[in-house]
């Protein structure tokens, strides 16, 4: 993999996970705006990959929307006054597990996140952690020969949740039983710039993991999709103006049905993170709360609670 990366380029999976062992130089902050200034006045704009702009301002009432793990960087100013919105993974990337096949005491467990170290370090990784909520329980039936599913484990942070179990009925047969699918995360987002980072009192950044599925027949529910991660990074001033807000929150598990399917766990919140060289205006709103356990039969978890800190820099 070269460093840097070209305007332009994806971001696959594995370059991204490539991303954890490499320290950026102070040099490289921002990019070198070869893609020019990024103005989204009205309507929706969609972009991905790596991004090297000179400007980056989002006007009240207009939208971008990012299709994948996304950097965004900026040779001078940000300013966010609108919305920040992220298509649903459904492709699954960094999947978490699925959950278990339908049996007394069996569930999906939630996928392994634990990427607090975006606490203490700044790195170009476009995806945040915590654990996903357990899958509920599956349950016997009161009826001869019939067990319900067990509920998907939900996803941690850009993590999918898992997918419901498939309940039994009739001697056996799986017949009119489905389990839920698992809810997609949204994709990770770092947006840099090396003059001032402005969120206006407007700005809503929503990066929420999708809620699981909802089972039909015996089925277990879908867990969560985990949120994501966001990560703003400044050498200037850090604007984080009244009543602008940035949601991580996980997405909530989907129900077992039939009285016997288990719901699905919720998936964990994501992570939230401002680095800053300058000052930092701290009014703003961020939500990090892990999704609701889906309902059912069984006991499934809420998502865990993800991170939001902040952190002046004084070298890198």
């Amino acid at each position: 993999m070269t460093f840097p990366k070209s305007s332009g380029d994806a971001l696959t999976h594995t370059e991204v996970n490539d991303l954890y062992y490499r320290i950026l130089p102070k040099s490289e902050i921002g990019g070198d705006g070869s893609d020019g200034a990024l103005s989204v006045s009205a309507g929706t704009t969609n972009v991905s990959g790596v991004k090297n702009y000179t400007t980056i301002s989002v006007s009240n009432g207009a939208t971008l929307n990012i299709q994948g793990p996304t950097i965004l960087m900026a040779t001078s100013t940000v300013n966010i006054a609108g919305a920040i919105t992220s298509d649903d993974n459904t492709a699954g990337y960094c999947a978490g597990p699925g959950g278990h096949s339908a049996a007394p005491g069996n569930c999906g467990y939630g996928g392994w996140g634990g990427f607090e170290w975006l606490q203490y370090q700044y790195r170009r990784i476009p995806y945040g952690g915590g654990r996903g909520g357990y899958g509920g329980a599956a349950a016997l039936a009161t009826g001869a020969n019939r067990i319900g599913g067990g509920g998907g484990g939900g996803g941690a942070g850009a993590y999918t949740g898992g997918i419901g179990g498939v309940g039994t009925e009739n001697a056996g047969s799986a017949t009119g039983s489905t389990g839920g699918t698992g809810g997609a995360p949204d994709h990770g987002l770092i947006i840099e710039s090396v003059g001032d980072f402005t969120f206006a009192s407007t700005a809503d950044i929503d990066l929420k993991g999708a809620a699981g599925g909802a089972a039909t027949g015996n089925g277990g529910g879908g867990g969560g999709g985990g949120g994501s991660s966001f990560q703003a990074l400044t050498l200037g001033d850090l604007t984080f103006t009244a009543s602008a807000n940035i949601n991580v929150t996980g997405g909530a598990g989907g129900a077992g049905a039939g009285g016997d399917g288990a719901g699905g766990g919720g998936g964990s919140g994501g992570s939230i993170k401002f680095w800053y060289l300058g000052s930092l205006t701290d009014a703003g709103t961020t939500v990090v709360t892990g999704g609701a356990a889906g309902a059912g039969a069984g006991t499934a978890g809420a998502g865990t609670t993800g991170i939001y800190t902040t952190e002046q820099i004084s070298n890198f």
